[in-house]
């Protein structure tokens, strides 16, 4: 088949493309293309080695972007290409090492180049440090090893150079430095003291040894460090007189933090200390065993906006002084711009507006290489909090802990915080009232301690409250159940023995109720009821005797017969004792004698009976 030959001239060509595709070879019909100054086939994925030809080809082009491609190995053109200013060949295949062939005279005026996400291997050519323009630097994620370069210490021109991931064993001082995830050795050099434009720094996951350097806490313009999982050791100098944001120091060995830390001109947002020994305390230090009190100077950082020292040893009582903090961006706009530098890669600058610092304008692309994290636990789950977010971030975490005493009612004043979670600790009181100010709190965790009393009504009028967790305490009395309260599950509130009513299945036991009365008139009560009583019951008895009587007297036949039954009835009556008291004799012994009157003998004789007395006389003898 004959290649099509185009009868036009292209200057700019992008056909970047996010698909999942297969390799594909690149278009024949660029081979007759020789005015190309921007090229750009990010995500295209086509094959073959690094097209130099195009190059070649193409003398005025100025950028070429071939990001996220499958070329497998770099080459540089045959003559040197003097206009070209960017070259992106990251995401690729490129294996073996970087040409050192004079690298520096085929690309005289390059100012950015990135070849990260690749697999090249050996040193860093030393090349690299004669490009007099050379402004951004990226090596990372390769297989480099070796030492950095002395050539590139002395590069006037060089403001970004990142190196991490890499399998380097020596170190660069350099205005904003990445070589995360090295194997470097020894100490944080001293040289930092010269390096006066630092501003972002990144040594994480080395090896690096001794103390922070006081000279880092001295840096004016520095904003983003990250000198986590070393083996860092002493006491944390303190970051006041620069203009640092953000410190991740977690995973080392650190000992103690300077009182000095809390000082009221700090501008820090997020200090990382997780994972360390015994220091004092401060935000997102979970998992250390840091013991002792709650320091108060804390309360000083008024930039503060997330609180975080849970799985601990503190103990002692909750600071009062957590309820005068603001936790709270007047502005949080404004702190997303400011930050967007260093945590927020989604937004470009905006000329119109004024108010971002130039130094920090400066700064923008470290965006590209820079997203803040933030590991934090609400909601009974822990989520990481990335990027723009964290300038909206209101939150507190001081649970599983020794805290003793009762919770502050003046944590109530934090009306702005979206988390509270102060379970697992051995708070003792009642729930404040105030919480029912906590207006845009989310999450409230109060679980696994040793509070008692009544859960404030108030509470379920809190619109925002989606996770409210009191189980395992010593509360008493009926769930509230209204309002946000009816969406909570039985989990919440279990293992609280005298709480009752749903969700849980105990139920509350109705209240009496007790009329009041006056005593007087209770007992004037008694009298009146005793008296009706009487003439009642006497009304009655003599009006059943009346009737009884006029019924006897004006029937003979039923008058006899009453007499017949009365006299049957007393017959029954004196056998049934004779016979009962002559056993009583025989067992004891005792002579009865009987007195019979006798004229009950001579009227009970007549009827062929055996006497049986009206009138009973017993004497009881003892036997001898």
């Amino acid at each position: 088949m004959k290649k099509w030959v185009p009868k036009f001239q292209l200057q700019v060509l992008s056909l970047s493309s996010t698909t999942v595709s297969r390799s594909i070879p690149i278009p024949s019909f660029l081979d007759y293309q020789y005015n190309l100054t921007h090229l750009d086939f990010t995500g295209c994925k086509l094959e073959g080695e690094f097209p130099k030809w195009l190059l070649e080809n193409n003398s005025k082009m100025t950028n070429l972007v071939l990001k996220n491609c499958s070329f497998t190995q770099f080459q540089v053109p045959s003559h040197p290409h003097i206009h070209l200013a960017e070259m992106i060949v990251s995401d690729n295949a490129i294996s073996g090492q970087i040409s050192r062939h004079n690298i520096s005279s085929f690309f005289p005026n390059l100012e950015t180049l990135d070849m990260s996400e690749n697999a090249i291997s050996g040193s860093i050519p030393r090349e690299f440090g004669l490009m007099k323009l050379l402004q951004t630097l990226d090596l990372s994620n390769n297989n480099l090893s070796g030492e950095i370069p002395h050539e590139l210490i002395n590069m006037s021109s060089l403001q970004e150079l990142y190196l991490s991931d890499n399998q380097l064993r020596s170190y660069l001082d350099i205005s904003a430095l990445d070589i995360s995830n090295n194997q470097l050795v020894g100490k944080i050099p001293s040289l930092t003291k010269n390096m006066s434009g630092l501003g972002l720094l990144s040594m994480s996951n080395n090896h690096f040894e001794g103390s922070i350097p006081l000279e880092l806490a001295e840096l004016e313009n520095l904003i983003y460090l990250d000198l986590s999982q070393n083996n860092l050791i002493g006491e944390i100098p303190p970051f006041v007189s620069s203009s640092v944001k953000i410190i991740h120091l977690n995973n080392n060995h650190l000992s103690g933090l300077s009182k000095t830390t809390f000082r009221g001109g700090s501008s820090l947002e997020v200090l990382e200390l997780s994972h360390n020994e015994k220091t004092q305390s401060l935000l997102l230090v979970e998992g250390n065993h840091f013991s002792g009190d709650i320091p108060s100077q804390l309360c000083k950082l008024k930039s503060l906006t997330v609180l975080d020292l849970s799985h601990n040893n503190l103990t002692g009582a909750i600071p009062k002084c957590l309820g005068r903090m603001p936790f709270y961006n007047e502005n949080p706009e404004k702190l997303r711009r400011l930050f967007y530098g260093i945590i927020d890669i989604d937004i470009q600058p905006d000329e119109s507006v004024n108010f971002i610092p130039e130094e920090v304008e400066e700064r923008v692309n470290f965006s590209k290489k820079v997203k803040e994290s933030v590991n934090f636990t609400t909601k009974g789950r822990t989520d990481t909090y990335m990027g723009s977010i964290l300038a909206y971030m209101y939150a507190i975490d001081l649970s599983h802990s020794k805290l003793k005493g009762n919770i502050p009612s003046e944590l109530g004043n934090l009306e702005s915080i979206q988390s509270l979670d102060l379970s697992n600790n051995d708070l003792t009181g009642k729930i404040p009232t105030t919480f029912s100010r906590l207006h845009h709190t989310e999450s409230l965790d109060l679980s696994f301690n040793k509070l008692s009393g009544q859960i404030p009504s108030q509470l379920s009028e809190l619109t925002f409250l989606s996770s409210f967790n009191v189980s395992y305490n010593n509360l008493s009395g009926a769930i509230e159940r209204k309002g946000q309260f009816l969406t909570f599950e039985e989990s919440y509130f279990r293992g609280n023995p005298l709480l009752c009513g749903p969700p849980l299945a105990i139920i509350c036991n109705p209240t009496p109720v007790i009329f009041p009365s006056d005593s007087n008139s209770g007992n004037n009560g008694d009298w009146v009821d005793k008296i009706v009583f009487s003439v009642t019951f006497a009304v009655s008895y003599t009006s059943f005797l009346l009737v009884t009587a006029a019924a006897l007297y004006i029937n003979p036949y039923w008058r006899q017969l009453s007499f017949y039954y009365a006299e049957l009835v007393s017959l029954n009556c004196y056998y049934f004792t004779e016979d009962n008291m002559c056993k009583l004799c025989n067992l004891g012994k005792v002579q009865i004698e009987l007195g019979v009157h006798n004229v009950a003998t001579s009227r009970v004789s007549e009827h062929g009976m055996s006497p049986c007395p009206w009138v009973i006389i017993l004497i009881v003898k003892s036997a001898n």
